[in-house]
């Protein structure tokens, strides 16, 4: 990359306790209430939605529809052979789902969505049946978080043959956490570490900016899991309630062994004076991890651009030579806030342009999100 350096300060709170360590199977299902939306809410409330539509607005003004597409039947490539299917985990839950599902070398399955989580084994009778299903509130209910639990994150380690779970609960600065948690074993049906990471020192942070974490996304290196965040103002749509993103670096070897954690996160991450927003950690695609990892980051809300940022993190966590570099490129083809899909019946809330998940093998990296198709 031909980088330059970001300017940012790095945190070293004191290493958190493991605040219980539960056993899956003794969790049983559980019921818990939750609101059902007939209609998925705006991520930020009404001043978010207003903002997003009058950019989508100015999308159609700009790049009108050209007519309806049709569907085509493509002959690129032979069909999929179908080896093996399952019933997903169709919990009655929050909406959105927020699904993350993470697959083990043995074929277990940890899915996840809002607000549940599932394991499903090989070995189980009758075959396809999940093995274990808990809700987020009764998996973590003896850290003895009150607030509700969302937005869960699911990660397999092919290195440590493991599995991580995460979960935010509560939506202001005096209530925020962040959980992880990490499974002893392999057997995600089997005993989980769970901490608390939001210790005094990240509280403070959140109270004194007066922000909360949102919209966790989730990779690792060969030591490190990595961890992004928003935060976000109390009270206030994305598009002006934004205050920074924040990398968290967890040793997993301490959580796997249900030791006290060694954390550090970076805060004031900024590029030209703006700080890099919705940083999306790149997965490894081999599934071998090395010691660096690299972020993705756009202009999520601009209604035409071609800037890509990826940002690299090299050092471990405590290294004073840890540096935080972006490069900023050129896409062939510019991206901008996607209209909302037609639909049979209505149409499909298509949200804005952010990177969604990224993941690098060999010397590419590859990355989905929504945009405008230009053209059409």
């Amino acid at each position: 990359l031909s980088a330059q350096q970001v300017s940012f300060q790095a945190h070293h709170p004191a290493p958190v306790p493991k605040g219980a360590t539960v056993d899956f199977r003794n969790l049983g299902p559980d019921f818990a209430p939750s609101i059902q939306y007939l209609e998925a809410p705006s991520p930020s409330g009404e001043g978010y939605r207003t903002f997003l539509q009058e950019q989508k607005e100015e999308v159609g003004r700009r790049f009108p529809r050209t007519g309806v597409v049709a569907a085509e039947e493509r002959v690129l490539a032979d069909p999929p052979i179908l080896l093996l299917d399952f019933a997903g985990n169709n919990s009655t839950s929050g909406t959105p789902m927020d699904n993350h599902l993470a697959v083990s070398r043995d074929r277990q399955v940890v899915s996840v969505i809002n607000s549940h989580l599932a394991v499903k084994s090989p070995d189980a009778n009758p075959p396809g049946y999940w093995v274990g299903a808990a809700t987020l509130e009764n998996f973590t209910s003896d850290l003895g978080i009150g607030q509700f639990k969302f937005d869960p994150r699911v990660l397999y380690d092919p290195v440590a043959d493991r599995f991580v779970v995460f979960a935010l609960a509560g939506n202001t600065s005096l209530t925020n956490s962040i959980i992880i948690a990490f499974s002893e074993t392999n057997d995600a049906d089997g005993e989980w570490h769970l901490y608390n990471l939001t210790g005094p020192e990240f509280s403070d942070y959140n109270v004194t900016n007066n922000v909360w974490s949102d919209y966790p996304i989730v990779a690792m290196t060969d030591t490190e899991i990595i961890l992004t965040i928003n935060s976000v103002f109390n009270n206030q749509p994305w598009q002006t309630g934004f205050f920074e993103t924040v990398i968290w670096q967890i040793n997993k070897e301490e959580g796997y062994s249900g030791q006290p954690l060694e954390l550090t996160y970076y805060t004031g991450i900024e590029f030209g004076g703006k700080r890099i927003r919705n940083l999306c950690p790149v997965k490894h695609a081999t599934g071998e991890p090395g010691d660096n990892v690299f972020f993705l980051s756009n202009r999520n809300f601009d209604v035409e651009n071609d800037s890509i940022f990826i940002v690299e993190l090299t050092g471990k966590q405590g290294d004073p030579n840890t540096t935080i570099e972006v490069d900023v490129r050129k896409a062939d083809q510019a991206y901008g806030v996607p209209p909302n899909a037609i639909q049979t019946n209505g149409t499909l809330a298509t949200n804005d342009a952010r990177v969604l998940d990224a993941f690098l093998l060999d010397d590419q990296i590859q990355f989905v999100g929504n945009t405008v198709d230009f053209n059409t």
